[in-house]
């Protein structure tokens, strides 16, 4: 029983961290392209990404990344589980998150910075855990 969910857990892990292989949605015309949730979640890192960069530099932080208003309704890529009822409650919180951000002080945006990445890891713990790794990585663990 052991290795069973063991071999479970490590399967889940290895079909989500193949992003470029699983984030790919055929249009039509037979074209892959990424899905919305996928086009999305790479503005979101990027973002992450300059934010954590500036805030460690004292710099302003860049533009609110562009399209999280539509998180909830993105198109997940082609057969991934998105829960219905969960995914909405985490992307909401996201988008509180990155409000929250925007409205703190330049020398107060450690923490809210980092529940901003907190909340990425809540819905990832949920619902595709093969970005944790990466994402566990952006929090910003030193004071300036």
């Amino acid at each position: 029983m052991k290795h069973l969910t063991l071999l479970l857990i490590l399967g889940l892990l290895l079909s989500c961290s193949e992003t470029q292989k699983r984030d790919l949605l055929v249009d039509d015309s037979g074209i892959k392209a990424p899905s919305e949730l996928a086009q999305l979640m790479r503005v979101m890192e990027a973002h992450a990404d300059a934010c954590r960069q500036a805030i460690r530099n004292g710099e302003g932080l860049p533009d609110a990344p562009m399209g999280i208003e539509g998180l909830i309704t993105a198109i997940p890529t082609m057969g991934m589980h998105i829960d219905q009822q969960s995914f909405p409650v985490f992307a909401r919180d996201y988008q509180a998150k990155i409000e929250a951000l925007y409205a703190a002080q330049d020398m107060d945006r450690e923490s809210p910075y980092n529940a901003v990445i907190q909340s990425c890891t809540n819905c990832h713990l949920s619902h595709c855990p093969g970005p944790l790794m990466k994402i566990n990585k952006m929090s910003i663990t030193e004071s300036r």
